[in-house]
């Protein structure tokens, strides 16, 4: 019997129960028979107590499985972040050392030029901007935030695909990004930008196995009714239709051949149901679309 059904049934017993009435005329039948519906009361009662502590250990046993989950998946988002971090940061480091060496083969040849020194401490001071952007963006995303603030969505896609921008483009992935009017929604944004990141990395990484030349991923947000929804989709040529009815069960992964755990869409879907939001994927013509649909806060 499920808990909602034998909750029912145990609260209308209960009620009927209370209302009887058993007193010294009443006949010895009548006596035994309150007497049985009595000790029948008492073990329901039991019941009804093994049951409820029964349902508590099975709701913290899963609360702490899925705590557990969210740390993996945490330290596993930290490290691609502190991957693609290190990625960003090769390019303006590398360009930093080729301006700065060129200043001190000016000087050493004693062939400096006013125009040309400034001009390359500009293009040093940019570099170095973009790395500081980057690194703010990295401690945005690891600082922790409340489950019940306000975050704008267009804001964490801008941020998520801030943090890829370099790995993305090194990838050579074209991102379209149509955006609907600012929206606001009330939750856990950091935790929102797991999920946005791991999609675009198993986008990115369909793109590699596959092989495929032309890469896009279009993002757009938009408002329907009184849902918020937000939509990524990409041409790499779609998700194993074998597969799509568990993409998001745990363990299950479509890059096992590749080192793939098959814990970030379970975990995504776990964030997506903390916010009382929807998760869901089909394929396109031409690859997958994923669908996050909030409600309007």
């Amino acid at each position: 019997m499920k808990t909602s059904r034998f909750k029912s049934v145990y609260k209308q017993f209960k009620k009927k129960f209370k209302q009887l009435k058993i007193d010294k005329s009443s006949d010895s039948k009548l006596k035994e028979s309150y007497k049985e519906l009595k000790n029948a009361y008492n073990a329901l009662e039991e019941y009804k107590t093994v049951l409820e502590n029964k349902v508590q250990k099975e709701i913290k046993k899963r609360l702490e499985h899925e705590i557990l989950m969210l740390e993996k998946i945490r330290f596993i988002t930290m490290g691609e972040m502190m991957d693609a971090v290190a990625h960003q940061w090769v390019q303006p480091l590398s360009l930093i050392s080729m301006y700065t060496d060129d200043l001190k083969q000016n000087i050493k040849d004693d062939t400096i030029d006013k125009n040309h020194f400034l001009k390359n401490l500009d293009s040093i001071e940019k570099q170095n901007e973009h790395m500081e952007s980057t690194l703010k963006e990295f401690r945005n995303f690891l600082s922790p935030v409340n489950d019940d603030d306000m975050f704008k969505l267009n804001k964490v896609v801008k941020s998520s695909l801030k943090l890829l921008e370099d790995e993305l483009e090194f990838a050579d992935i074209k991102i379209q990004f149509k955006k609907d009017e600012e929206v606001s929604i009330k939750g856990n944004g950091k935790e929102l930008q797991h999920v946005i990141i791991n999609i675009l990395h198993n986008a990115k990484d369909a793109f590699t196995i596959r092989e495929k030349e032309d890469r896009t991923i279009r993002i757009s947000t938009k408002q329907k009714e009184s849902k918020v929804m937000l939509q990524i989709e990409d041409n790499a040529g779609g998700i194993d239709v074998l597969m799509l009815d568990k993409i998001f069960n745990p363990y299950v992964t479509t890059k096992k051949a590749f080192g793939g755990s098959g814990i970030g869409l379970y975990m995504s879907k776990l964030i997506m149901e903390k916010h009382h939001a929807e998760i869901r994927v089909q394929n396109s013509q031409d690859g997958a679309v994923f669908t996050l649909c909030f409600e309007k806060s």
